[in-house]
């Protein structure tokens, strides 16, 4: 059995598009002013917008935040058509996987992005 990780890049593009795609959820992108805190057997911070602990942001091109993203979109029927537009296998898939990510991701960030311009103009 082959196991591979994806480690995150820190790519300053996908970390704006997550930032924003965030806020489009209703959650907080974590902010901090102080040092890291020990909580139970992690090591976090105290976000100082929302005062929740925290260990990462979250990252859409990661399965386990991916997720929360899809489900989130799937649950406005005003996607329906982009959300429609994928396999949903195709996200957990070991080579497909981080390009489908990125491609939901970055398309859906394209799009709220378009609907809020129009909505503050």
């Amino acid at each position: 059995m082959k196991i591979s990780f994806v480690v995150p890049t820190g790519d300053v593009l996908n970390e704006a598009r997550d930032k924003f795609l965030t806020s489009c959820m209703g959650g907080c992108w974590h902010e901090t002013t102080g040092e890291a805190v020990r909580r139970f057997a992690s090591s976090g911070f105290i976000c100082s917008k929302c005062g929740m602990f925290f260990t990462t942001q979250n990252d859409y091109s990661m399965p386990e935040d991916f997720l929360k993203l899809y489900q989130w979109a799937k649950n406005d029927s005003g996607l329906d058509e982009f959300t429609n537009s994928f396999r949903p296998a195709d996200f957990m898939n070991e080579k497909r996987g981080p390009h489908a990510r990125k491609e939901f991701a970055d398309g859906l960030y394209k799009i709220l992005l378009a609907r809020r311009e129009v909505n503050h103009v």
